[in-house]
């Protein structure tokens, strides 16, 4: 099946999320692409492991070697939070205009993919009459997601390799190699009928999360403005930090007020990671918004 099948509506804007994602720190990003374009290429990347749990779900659905008696929902990719919470100031930043397209593209498409495995979904759950052909449909939806997420991680990590003189992060090619395989109609997520996340790719909450927004970071005996760009259950990483020693210990203040307590891990460069004295509750709203 190919995407001009599906009729997706590429144009389609982005749902907001600035409840979460405060993007006055965006404000002077022109000259910071390449670093933006790194957290957009995370969030791409966290995005396709449930890509790969889905397509896994249906394609041995297919196959007749798991059964949808279960809400997969958990396992359906979660809506961006960097990406919308940014789309309207992207043409403003140092990033080529092919990929700001392939990502709109992109996220149109895990919308739409998404919202046609939940409409299934709930039929099956309500028993109404369905065609096999739907199955059909939905899994070759999923596949051809698979092959467009492959598309655009490679077309972002070439520029961010290109910029940085670096090399694409393990985590990039473990999610290529999953996406690959879904692609080709395998279900590398699913074992013995159950649903098998990789242990790196388990829990979405662990996960970190690809954030940009304005902080103050507090010591003992100093307040410094920094940015977090990411942030977990367990911690949170900034930029813009002074180089404290492993072990400090911290307040990270937010823009709303609310404090996160804890300890720096690491310090370098101005960049730091701070491990929270108190893990987030999975349904915070700084990990599920």
């Amino acid at each position: 099946m190919s995407w001009q099948r599906i009729n997706i509506d590429n144009q389609g804007s982005a749902r907001s999320h600035s409840n979460i994602m405060p993007v006055r720190a965006v404000d002077g990003l022109r000259a910071d692409g390449g670093r933006l374009l790194q957290l957009l290429h995370q969030e791409v990347t966290n995005i396709s492991k449930f890509v790969v749990a889905s397509a896994s779900a249906f394609n041995a659905a297919g196959d007749g070697r798991y059964e949808m008696k279960h809400d997969i929902s958990i396992y359906l990719p979660e809506q961006p939070s960097l990406y919308p919470a940014l789309a309207g100031r992207l043409s403003d930043i140092d990033v080529c205009v092919e990929v700001l397209s392939s990502l709109q593209t992109f996220h149109s498409r895990v919308r739409f993919v998404t919202g046609l495995s939940q409409q299934y979904i709930a039929r099956l759950f309500k028993s109404l009459d369905h065609e096999p052909s739907e199955l059909e449909y939905v899994m070759d939806a999923w596949q051809s997601l698979s092959a467009a997420s492959i598309d655009l991680i490679y077309e972002m990590a070439a520029v961010i390799c290109a910029q940085q003189r670096g090399l694409a992060p393990l985590e990039t090619e473990r999610v290529v190699a999953l996406l690959r395989a879904v692609g080709d109609g395998e279900s590398p997520c699913v074992q013995d009928g159950r649903m098998t996340m990789p242990e790196w790719a388990e829990r979405r909450g662990d996960a970190r999360i690809p954030v940009y927004f304005d902080a103050t970071l507090n010591t003992d005996t100093e307040r410094t403005s920094v940015r977090v760009i990411d942030i977990s259950r367990g911690g949170l990483g900034l930029e813009d930090a002074p180089d404290l020693p492993a072990g400090s210990a911290v307040i990270v203040e937010l823009a709303a007020g609310r404090c996160l307590d804890g300890k720096v891990r690491w310090a370098e460069d101005g960049r730091c990671g701070i491990k929270f004295n108190r893990s987030l509750l999975r349904l915070d709203p700084l990990l599920n918004s």
